[in-house]
């Protein structure tokens, strides 16, 4: 298999054309397709989960051959969306609410967690307050 039906076969597979007809294209068996394809997580089932663009921004991802898929183009946008989506399960059993233990105001927060300040700020404000 040479370098330029292996990027055929990339281009193909991530338009979601079928085995058949990549090998009318590239000249190669059926099989061998299959194989390479699943060998390199060009797979349907992989194809699909991984839409390759960034859940956040939009943007397109290219993600190196046998790596997992990515869902975020960088971890600002990978922290950017899970900071606005982090609590999308309001009435999940793992949230539960806590009060902060220097301003007294509410939050949420997974059930799992030891957090006892709503914020950075009262986190540092709480040795002021025992002085």
């Amino acid at each position: 298999m040479t370098k330029s039906q292996k990027e055929i076969i990339l281009t193909m597979r991530r338009a979601l054309c079928s085995y058949t007809q990549i090998a009318e294209k590239t000249g190669l068996s059926v099989g061998a397709i299959k194989s390479y394809c699943y060998r390199n997580g060009l797979n349907t089932e992989s194809l699909k989960s991984s839409s390759g663009f960034c859940k956040n921004c939009g943007k397109p991802i290219l993600t190196p051959s046998k790596t997992r898929p990515r869902r975020f183009c960088s971890d600002a946008c990978k922290t950017a969306w899970w900071n606005l989506h982090r609590y999308d399960h309001k009435n999940s059993s793992l949230i539960k609410q806590f009060k902060c233990n220097v301003c007294g105001k509410e939050f949420a927060d997974y059930s799992s967690t030891q957090r006892k300040y709503c914020s950075r700020i009262c986190y540092q404000k709480r040795g002021s307050q025992n002085d």
